[in-house]
């Protein structure tokens, strides 16, 4: 059964950002179509992310898919976070932060899966090699790709986050409160150092474990850290709670501060969705009460699944098959 207190945090992290969402729908009014103008919209066909023999495969079980359209019951959107300056420039780099939204229409529900980013996966073209370089090969469109055939998923659409300009938000609302341990002491400041670099500013280092007010770049820095007990698995926590205190914080921003805090945001976006589509589910998502039926998971599992040196490197090597059957029915099932 799940924690109650776990599970009353999910329900504040997605009805703050729908009271957000539903506070630019209102006051934004004409300025909606030059916000969403600012976000570099990016076309995919079917083919380009692997998904015409999934959905006929699909079809078999009486579940159908597609682009935004209030006819289909699912929408499936890959959110994928970058560390680059240039959203758009996706050569070397890999995708830090990987998730799957799955949003269904039947049962007003959303579910979110985060993937690995060590998982040994094959890349079409490349071979057997981390997920998250997908990314680096080939962009948004064979990272999508390589999801959905590893994982026998039909994603049809994806959001990739520029993870600075993110720092840049958390900084426009004042930064977020968090507690650093001292396992995290000894990582945060690198990190700290790296971003505060990319992003030509000075550098402020934790230097004692404790509960601080973290500004952007150390919230950033603070959601990177992967090499505590826990490693990958603990990191989503960490990206979690950032999520966390940023709602919280976001619940309470005025409606002055909306627009510039969602034009920042946009800025900093890339995605197959168009402006018209975003409207349509951010008020289909407020309406329809999908914030109170909201689950989330990590995959793949460490049940099948474990980390092992190839070549001396390190993989999060699992059954990509029983991955696959378990992400469907986190997803599908009943």
């Amino acid at each position: 059964m799940e924690n109650p207190k776990k599970k009353s945090r999910k329900l504040i992290i997605f009805s703050t950002i729908t009271i957000v969402l539903l506070t630019l729908i209102l006051s934004a009014g004409l300025f909606i179509k030059n916000i969403f103008g600012n976000i570099e919209k990016v076309e995919a066909t079917p083919e380009d992310l692997g998904i015409e023999k999934i959905e006929k495969a699909k079809v078999e079980q009486e579940v159908t898919y597609g682009t935004y359209r209030p006819d289909e019951r699912y929408l499936n959107i890959a959110l994928l976070g970058v560390d680059t300056i240039v959203v758009g420039n996706y050569d070397g780099t890999r995708a830090d932060s990987i998730m799957i939204l799955s949003i269904d229409r039947e049962t007003k529900a959303m579910k979110l899966a985060s993937i690995a980013r060590d998982t040994y996966a094959n890349i079409e073209g490349y071979g057997m090699d981390k997920i998250n370089h997908a990314y680096a090969y080939g962009g948004p469109n064979l990272m999508v790709k390589t999801l959905n055939q590893n994982f026998n998923l039909a994603i049809t659409d994806y959001v990739v986050v520029n993870f600075f300009g993110m720092a840049e938000i958390i900084d426009r609302l004042g930064g977020v409160e968090l507690e650093v341990d001292v396992d995290e002491i000894q990582y945060i400041n690198p990190y700290i150092d790296e971003v505060s670099s990319i992003k030509g500013v000075t550098p402020e280092h934790i230097t004692t474990p404790g509960t601080y007010n973290l500004n952007g770049v150390q919230a950033v820095a603070y959601s990177r850290i992967r090499y505590t007990d826990g490693g990958d698995f603990k990191r989503t926590e960490r990206q979690r709670e950032v999520l966390l205190k940023l709602a919280e914080k976001s619940s309470s921003v005025k409606i002055t501060d909306v627009v510039p805090i969602i034009n920042q945001l946009s800025s900093n976006l890339m995605t197959t969705l168009g402006a018209s589509d975003m409207t349509n589910l951010a008020v289909e998502l407020i309406k329809g009460g999908y914030s109170s039926n909201m689950s989330q998971t990590m995959f793949p599992e460490a049940a099948y699944s474990g980390g092992d040196m190839i070549n001396g490197v390190y993989y999060y090597v699992t059954d990509l098959s029983q991955a696959a059957s378990s992400i469907n029915n986190f997803f599908y099932g009943e």
